[in-house]
């Protein structure tokens, strides 16, 4: 297997990214924290980003062509205009090819469903789905500031186009895939094309106890920023042990370039009524900025347990020259302690100082409809399902 694996790396200049070890993604943004944008505080503590006018959903019907064998991919499809010698059809995004008529769901434990011969995919039967779809955006979404793809999972790899002009490439189906667009951005009408195969490589990572299926299986938006924005941030939210009351919360922020002298971040913590609990504001001198806990001087807050899960609203703001918001990005935090602790003799698990014992199941992402898209209704129903 080493041999086969060293003769792979060697030969990855003359191999498709799909079938290619030594590429895993191209142009594709570093992961992070969900950034969207949010048009007011109360939106954010509804979590409510769709109603940004700096976010668009790209959801629904999309136009699409199928064909079992890769070589039979029509590049014509990915181009702005369309050839009039490729026919569409049309599907639903999210959701898996296999279910809407494209190709066939297979079940299977530990063995891959597909002749393995690791660690390439399969060359000939190897369904690829062409996903196209026109939007529209303003002149202001055109000025240079930063616009990002946002595809929620994509099962098992893509390559990505806007207005004919190859964008990048991404696998790990699990995994959301951002791309930054904006020099491929016109005013007006714009099309973004999404080749899906249905394996490449790193099927074999992805071998597990499932239905296998394939396609677009969750949310693709669009999102535009300030060019000075907030490309990533890490909060640690815990208790003090003296009393599993006293909040303990810090932060650090990533910003990007370029960065002026006047702006400021302006960090702030909010319980469920809307009230300021904890709030610190520092000026912006480099990209990363820290927060401590005496910056905050949190006193006592509500803990998360599994019987009391209280989240708190993390708003995270970047201020300009004149004290404007330019962006508002954050989400929900809740303060608890999680570890091993000596009680009696015996190393126990503990949640906020009292030992807990967990009942988990072995859970896939999966609807008995859609397949790998699965609903917030049915998520919520899952929930409901375990609690029981």
């Amino acid at each position: 297997y080493i041999i086969l694996l060293a003769a792979a790396l060697s030969s990855g200049a003359q191999t498709p990214h799909w079938n290619n070890l030594a590429v895993c993604q191209e142009n594709r943004e570093a992961p992070h924290v969900r950034r969207f944008p949010y048009a007011s505080l109360d939106a954010l503590r509804r979590l409510d980003y769709r109603t940004s006018p700096d976010y668009r959903c790209l959801d629904g019907r999309w136009d699409f062509f199928f064909v079992e064998d890769p070589n039979l991919a029509p590049s014509e499809a990915l181009r702005h205009e369309h050839s009039p010698y490729v026919q569409l059809q049309t599907i639903e995004v999210p959701g898996n090819m296999e279910l809407q008529g494209y190709g066939t769901p297979v079940y299977v434990n530990v063995a891959n469903e597909f002749k393995s011969n690791p660690p390439y995919a399969p060359e000939r039967y190897n369904p690829v789905g062409l996903y196209m779809r026109d939007f529209e955006v303003e002149e202001s979404w055109t000025d240079g500031s930063p616009v990002f793809l946002h595809i929620g999972a994509v099962k098992s790899c893509c390559y990505v186009y806007v207005n004919g002009r190859y964008v990048g490439y991404s696998e790990d189906s699990k995994t959301a895939a951002e791309f930054e667009i904006s020099k491929h951005l016109l005013p007006g009408k714009n099309r973004v094309a999404v080749q899906v195969f249905r394996f490449c490589s790193g099927s074999y990572l992805e071998c597990q106890d499932m239905w296998r299926m394939s396609g677009i299986t969750r949310s693709v938006s669009l999102y535009r920023v300030p060019k000075t924005y907030v490309k990533d941030y890490a909060v640690a939210a815990s208790l003090e042990e003296s009393d599993w009351k006293t909040g303990v919360l810090s932060l650090r922020i990533t910003t990007s370039l370029p960065i002026e002298k006047t702006m400021m971040l302006w960090a702030r913590v909010l319980d469920k009524d809307g009230n300021i609990v904890a709030q610190a504001r520092k000026a912006i001198t480099d990209t990363s900025t820290v927060f401590s806990n005496d910056d905050f001087g949190l006193g006592e807050v509500q803990p998360w347990s599994d019987k009391n899960p209280y989240l708190y609203t993390l708003a995270i703001s970047i201020l300009g020259s004149k004290g404007q918001e330019m962006e508002l990005v954050g989400g929900k935090i809740g303060f608890r302690n999680i570890g091993i602790r000596n009680i009696g003799g015996y190393n126990l698990l503990c949640l906020n100082g009292t030992p807990v014992e967990i009942r988990g199941v072995n859970r896939h992402e999966h609807s008995g409809t859609t397949g790998h898209y699965v609903s917030p209704s049915e998520m919520r129903k899952d929930i409901e399902l375990m609690q029981r």
